[in-house]
């Protein structure tokens, strides 16, 4: 089974985990909001049973596998920092773009790579 935590608990988080927890051999064990108010409700509607508002705390609750980022993309950056730093080697799954601007998003997959986290970026049509 992997474990992954979701990032961000808007609209996409939420499309992310209905997506998620349709997958076999997949278990979404950590929802994570600066938002704990939101965090809590999401991670009760689909039985969650760890919320934090920190990677960091995250990964004291329990065994991470990935992170799926679901978040505004002006906060990609802050979140790819803190996974590489508090969880090498754990990889992201992110929305598009990755940043703001290309010279952004090569620092990212810089950041990730230093950490030894390996990132996908989703595209998808709307």
């Amino acid at each position: 089974m992997v474990n992954l935590a979701l990032i961000g608990t808007g609209r996409m988080g939420l499309i992310r985990m209905r997506c998620m927890q349709s997958l076999p051999g997949v278990t979404v064990s950590h929802v994570i909001d600066n938002n704990s108010e939101s965090a809590s409700r999401l991670a009760t509607e689909w039985g969650v049973k760890n919320v934090a508002c920190t990677i960091e705390e995250a990964l004291a609750l329990g065994k991470v596998d990935g992170f799926v980022v679901s978040t505004p993309t002006g906060s990609h950056m802050p979140i790819i920092r803190d996974i590489a730093k508090h969880a090498p080697g754990k990889h992201i799954f992110t929305e598009k773009p990755v940043a703001d601007n290309a010279d952004d998003i090569g620092k990212a997959f810089q950041i990730a790579k230093e950490g030894n986290n390996m990132i996908c970026c989703s595209f998808q049509r709307r």
